[in-house]
């Protein structure tokens, strides 16, 4: 057993128990819950942890678990992928942990939550004893250990998942970061959606918590040609530690004023926050408020190009009300965003004076604040001139001919005319005649919300935020990884190039994932889902759905519904739900569940792994060495070419193993094993022939004349055999040799047999 009360002696309960409810909360998505099962040990006290049982206790009263119901029918055949031998606690029985989670999900959907109440009440009688200051991990007496030193390479910090199966199997919770950023010849969109430039040189902050907090971003600002700036370096602060990313420098990164190479897919920790690089690009996350790095903490994107950098800042909650500084303070209100350092709101539209007067005064950073590291005849105050910009420019002021060019180059960057960002490539381009620049508009985050209209609603090369709202809308979000939600109504949902988050929300929608390794999420409705290239996740959900995996290692969870699957080339694993599912996998080592309900299912070509589920199910194997098992109901099996291993489970079922060596066992009913003809040479096994109940079809069997059934049952030459140490019966057929066990030759009469 993984548990029966946690105790708090015993870490192996407490860790087992954690595990188990972990594994549930994290597909409720309940915060409360999730706030619990994940706390951190070696920082947590018991006083804390009291307080995390308490309330996620009375959360429980009003938490909804129905929509686990949807997942129920493939959990199971999700979880034996990755609950193994090999990824469970040594001693610990394998079906016990599946059969326990199952419980659990089965028992969250009735609402019966003793799981949960009755470990509540054993941890606080294990730490009735204990005073409120104590560490967790001092009642176990764990080493909590030291931070890891800056420059340290080392993997992210992971939520606890003792069995390692949590970021497998579970969907990807939503995504609801705030997006700031700064990019070019610096355009500014605040956290609250408000654009403005800001052409100043010197180093300002960008973000920062009010009154002393210790989240702040600073933004160091270069000439980049008359009255144009650029931004040359970001530098921020990390766990107590200063980080600066430079783009002028050959190895952009520095970590408390040392510089750390960085390569290419490589990540580093930075006390308990980390850093990790993909090409050009620098994320920056910040531990959250359980002191560790997990999904859903505040980031800070940089991509380096050409001398300059652009930021990206993407926030979480625990930061909003208490932000101050160019990027506005992500309260909700646009009003208030671009402000002095009092508070006091400027003037729409703002004005030139203002703008690079006090408010750019106030918001600079002076040589005690600031977090950059200076190279040598480097200084705060030699990077500042007060009289830069020496007047304002715009789209408007440029000259015709120039700005002319300029619009020629953004549309062929691929930038759409009438855009703030294709403005925006116009100006910068116009003003340096940098080329980067046009992929830095290219590349900036779009966030958008559509009216309760049919709206048509398209991102750019950034991550973007793109939601549809109420209506038939069009979602396209371009490349970069962006976070897609077509909402209530018939939409088209398009994810293009990158890793994308993709929902359809209600209504029946067309949804296309595109390059890269999307999650696709259906929602209610008739949908029609497509993955593309890349690894994909898909989940249908309620309705009557048409899914295609495409190229990549995919997942599909097509729900409740008569669905019809194609997996598309690779190793997909494919789970039909409850409904009548019309399923193929193939080409690729395919795992497909057909669950409840009267399902066609093909392996296509591979070696897959085919489980019909219940129902009247009708499955074909295809090319490849494939195992199949039929489950309950009356099912028809055929293995196709190559070994096979074929079982019938509970029902009437018709077996066909096909070309090759196939071993087939029909489990209980009046089961019918069929060769339409012989594959010569090869040798097939049924395991659990019931004579008398189960018949071998045969086609093409040739008699003596005159000698009628009898003379096509001796020309199989049956005799007597011994099939892996055990009796059984063998006959020949078509030059092919059927081995069966459990019953003798003489057995095997005319009634067992039917002739075609």
């Amino acid at each position: 057993m993984l548990f029966e009360n946690p105790d708090l002696d015993s870490l192996d309960d407490f860790l087992a128990w954690a595990s188990l409810a972990g594994i549930a909360v994290g597909f409720t998505g309940n915060e409360a819950l999730e706030d619990l099962v994940t706390s951190d040990l070696t920082t947590v006290t018991v006083g804390e942890y009291r307080a995390l049982l308490d309330a996620a206790e009375a959360n429980l009263a009003s938490a909804d678990f129905s929509q686990l119901e949807a997942i129920l029918p493939s959990l199971e055949q999700s979880l034996r992928q990755f609950v193994t031998d090999e990824t469970v606690p040594d001693n610990t029985d394998v079906d016990t942990v599946i059969n326990q989670i199952l419980d659990l999900f089965n028992e969250l959907v009735s609402r019966d939550f003793s799981t949960f109440t009755q470990a509540f009440d054993a941890i606080r009688e294990s730490l009735a004893g204990l005073d409120d200051s104590v560490l967790l991990a001092e009642a176990f007496d764990i080493d909590p250990g030291e931070p890891a030193e800056p420059g340290e390479p080392a993997e992210p910090v992971e939520p606890f998942d003792p069995f390692g199966i949590l970021d497998l199997v579970l969907p990807t919770l939503p995504d609801d970061l705030l997006v700031g950023w700064a990019a070019g010849d610096p355009h500014l969109q605040t956290l609250d959606g408000v654009g403005y430039d800001f052409q100043a040189v010197g180093e300002y902050v960008l973000l920062q918590t009010a009154d002393g907090g210790d989240f702040q971003v600073q933004a160091r600002m270069e000439q980049a040609g008359p009255n144009a700036s650029l931004i040359s370096a970001v530098a921020t602060e990390v766990d107590g530690n200063a980080v600066q990313i430079d783009g002028t420098d050959e190895n952009p990164l520095s970590i408390g004023g040392e510089v750390v190479v960085l390569e290419d897919g490589e990540g580093i920790d930075v006390g308990n926050g980390a850093i990790f690089r993909t090409g050009n690009e620098y994320r920056i996350v910040y531990p959250g408020g359980d002191g560790v790095v997990n999904n859903g903490d505040s980031q800070v994107i940089v991509r380096v190009s050409d001398g300059r950098v652009d930021v990206d800042l993407r926030l979480n909650d625990e930061l909003l009300g208490s932000l101050e500084g160019l990027l506005g303070d992500g309260d909700g209100n646009q009003d208030n965003d671009v402000a002095l350092a009092d508070g006091t709101p400027l003037a729409r539209p703002f004005a030139f004076a203002d703008v690079y007067g006090q408010y750019r005064d106030d918001w600079r950073v002076g040589e005690a604040e600031s977090l950059f590291t200076y190279d040598s005849g480097e200084s705060n105050a030699g990077f500042y001139d007060a009289a830069f910009p020496a007047a304002e420019v715009s789209i408007d002021t440029l000259d015709p001919a120039v700005r002319s060019a300029a619009e020629e180059a953004a549309e062929a960057a691929g930038l759409t005319p009438g855009t703030a960002a294709f403005e925006n490539a116009v100006l910068d381009f116009a003003l340096t005649g940098d080329e980067s620049f046009l992929d830095s508009a290219a590349s900036v985050p779009l966030v958008q919300t559509g009216t309760d209209g049919n709206d048509v609603l398209t991102g750019g090369a950034g991550d973007d935020n793109l939601s549809g709202g109420a209506g038939d809308d069009r979602v396209d979000g371009g490349a970069g990884d962006d976070n897609l939600s077509g909402g209530p109504g018939d939409d088209g949902v398009i994810g293009g190039a990158g890793g994308d988050v993709m929902t359809g929300g209600a209504g029946n929608d067309n949804m296309a994932g595109g390059d890269g390794n999307d999650d696709v999420r259906g929602g209610d409705g008739d949908d029609f889902m497509g993955g593309g290239l890349g690894s994909d996740f898909m989940l249908g959900q309620a309705g009557d759905d048409t899914i295609g995996g495409g190229f990549g290692n995919d997942t599909i969870n097509a729900g409740i519904g008569d669905d019809v699957v194609a997996g598309g080339a690779g190793d997909d694993v494919i789970n039909g739900g409850a409904g009548d599912d019309v399923m193929g996998a193939s080409f690729g080592d395919d795992t497909v569940d057909g669950g409840v309900g009267n399902d066609d299912l093909g392996g296509g070509t591979g070696r897959d792994v085919i489980d019909a589920g219940d129902g009247d199910d009708s499955v074909g194997g295809g090319e490849g060495d494939d195992t199949i098992d039929g489950g309950d109901g009356d099912d028809f099996l055929a293995g196709g070419g190559r070994n096979d291993s074929i079982e019938g489970g509970d029902g009437a079922d018709v077996i066909n193993g096909g070309d090759g060596n196939d071993t087939m066992d029909g489990g209980d009913g009046a089961d019918v094993f069929v060769w339409n003809e012989g594959d010569a040479g090869a040798t097939d096994v049924i395991l659990d022939f019931e004579d008398g109940i189960d018949s071998i079809r045969l086609t093409g069997v040739e008699n003596a004349p005159g000698s009628g059934l009898q003379g096509r049952v001796d020309a199989l030459m049956i005799e007597d055999a011994v099939i892996d140490g055990e009796a059984g019966a063998s006959l020949t057929y078509q030059g092919q040799t059927i081995l069966i066990e459990g019953v003798a030759a003489s057995d095997l009469t005319v009634d067992d047999f039917d002739f075609l």
